[in-house]
Order: structure tokens, then C-alpha cells, then sequence
């Protein structure tokens, strides 16, 4: 395996690697130490669909996502349609850290498109529990968050985030 700090511990999407000679491209052949950013990364089109993991995001970098849904520019082709449904994300940073406005349990950003986060648990604490945030120009739009459980987390910022210039951003909480 790999040894060097990488920034995603699972990237769903276009390979962002190819294979070629120094770079094997085996992601089930990885290991090393995870630096900042990603637990779950979803980029690139097609459909996605995050359903039933246990994450635990400990990163102390200010900006650390449990899920991370990122609509890439316009150059290459959109995220969309990504499912975000049934997980349990505990954002478990050591009391003390000082979390950025991008930092989230399940962040939806950049170009991405027509994004629902369903009934996930969130715990811990981060800049905020769920979060659309535009990026290199680009803003997130028709983004639904439905029945996700927010108790027991503290966001140093909100509990939903949705940045300037977001549309069509949909909030249904729980009974």
C-alpha cells in the first residue's frame, strides 16, 4: 500500500489516479495515514447512492467532512443525483478544534445538482451538521434534506448551512 497522508478515505466517482506505472490505481490494495478533508467523497457524474455506513470523522483539520458530495466545474461533467440515505456520521474532533464554515457531517458543494440527504444520524460537532456551500464559482441547487436526526450535535457555525446563491435548498426536519 501507500504510505503518503492522503485527503479521502473513500472517493466515489471518476478515478481521480488512472493507472499507470508508479500509481497502480488499487484502492482495495491502500493504506496510510488519513490527513484532512473527506471520510466519503462523491464527485463526478452519475448516480450515487451512500446508504447504510458508520462514519467516524476524528480529523482535527478545520475543514473535515464526514460525507462530501462536490459538483466539479463546469469543464467536467456535474455530480447529480447523489442519495444520501440511513447513516450514522459522528463528527468526533477533539473539544477545542476550530472548525471552518466548511466543515460538516454531509456537505453538498460546488456544481453539484439535484442532491438528497434522508433520514441520516448525525452526532459530534463541526462547523455545522449539513451544509450546500458554493465552490470555484459554482452553487450547489435543488439539494433536499429530509429527516435527519441532529440530536446530540453542536455546530460552531449552524446546524444547516446553505450559503448565498444556493437554489432550491429544501429543510424538512423530524417529528
Amino acid at each position: 500500500g501507500q504510505v503518503n497522508p492522503v485527503s479521502t478515505a473513500i472517493f466515489v466517482g471518476a478515478d481521480p489516479h488512472p493507472n499507470r506505472t508508479n500509481f497502480p490505481g488499487k484502492p482495495e490494495n491502500f493504506s496510510g495515514t488519513l490527513g484532512a478533508a473527506d471520510a466519503i467523497r462523491v464527485a463526478g457524474s452519475g448516480l450515487f447512492l451512500i446508504a447504510h455506513n458508520s462514519i467516524d470523522c476524528g480529523w482535527t483539520d478545520q475543514a473535515s467532512v464526514g460525507i462530501d458530495v462536490f459538483g466539479p466545474r463546469p469543464t467536467l461533467e456535474a455530480e447529480a443525483s447523489a442519495i444520501i440515505v440511513d447513516n450514522d456520521v459522528t463528527m468526533s474532533s477533539p473539544e477545542g478544534t476550530a472548525f471552518g464554515p466548511n466543515s460538516a457531517a454531509i456537505e453538498i458543494k460546488g456544481f453539484a445538482q439535484g442532491n438528497s440527504v434522508l433520514n441520516n444520524r448525525i452526532r459530534g460537532r463541526a462547523g455545522a451538521a449539513l451544509a450546500v456551500i458554493g465552490l470555484n464559482g459554482g452553487t450547489p441547487g435543488n439539494t433536499s434534506f429530509v429527516a435527519d436526526d441532529l440530536a446530540g450535535f453542536q455546530s460552531s457555525l449552524a446546524g444547516v448551512f446553505v450559503d448565498a446563491g444556493a437554489t432550491n435548498t429544501v429543510v424538512i426536519g423530524r417529528r
